[in-house]
């Protein structure tokens, strides 16, 4: 799994500074991120773990988001849409 080691408060900075437009959901230790065009980002508080699944553009931009450097696998043909992070 994927960590994210920072607080809530910089990773809702990082994808502010994306541009990508959405809205944040606290459910309680996981925080939650939709984007408009179908992106989700799942960070839970006291894992860091993250995950991410949906659009596969707004993927790439919030894997940036979290120092992945928008480095992401491409869409599986399947139609998963589930995001694999480069290692």
């Amino acid at each position: 799994m994927k960590k994210f080691f920072g607080t809530y408060q910089e990773l809702q900075d990082n994808v502010l500074r994306t541009g990508l437009y959405g809205e944040w959901i606290d459910l309680g230790n996981q925080k939650q991120f939709r984007t408009g065009d179908g992106g989700i980002l799942n960070w839970w508080q006291s894992t860091k773990t993250f995950t991410l699944q949906g659009n596969y553009e707004a993927m790439v931009a919030l894997a940036s988001a979290l120092g992945n450097n928008g480095k992401v696998h491409p869409p599986i043909a399947n139609g998963n849409t589930h995001l694999q992070l480069w290692k």
